[in-house]
């Protein structure tokens, strides 16, 4: 039961995608890791802690793509993955009636790419 518990628990903080709660969780399984090991050697609860240490991992790689998680480990929020330069007129006048061109540049500046063929919810980390 504590496994379990300890699994689901693990599994709610790699939803929460934070990465102080994966940094704590990770140090927490190798500390309980390396004291549970020096008192008692490679016992049942040891080869336990190291399943779960691996079925956590196994959770945290499966719950996010590669791109993902290297730009939440690597960056403080998702401001800086999608930002955009928009260069355009300060000011436009239009007639009554009439149509205009008006030159419009926008620029990719963030961290991920954009496209057009990704459909937005699956896009999402």
């Amino acid at each position: 039961m504590l496994f379990a518990a300890l699994l689901l628990i693990a599994e709610a903080i790699t939803l929460t995608f934070t990465r102080a709660g994966l940094i704590t969780m990770a140090a927490s399984l190798a500390c309980v890791g390396v004291v549970r090991r020096s008192q008692r050697g490679n016992d049942a609860g040891t080869s336990l802690l190291v399943a779960l240490a691996v079925l956590v991992a196994a959770l945290f790689a499966a719950s996010r793509s590669t791109e993902s998680m290297w730009l939440r480990l690597t960056s403080e929020g998702q401001e800086s993955w999608y930002r955009a330069k928009v260069d355009a007129p300060a000011g436009v006048e239009f007639s009554t009636g009439g149509t205009s061109t008006v030159p419009v540049s926008v620029t990719n500046i963030g961290r991920l790419v954009w496209d057009s063929h990704i459909d937005r919810l699956s896009a999402c980390p």
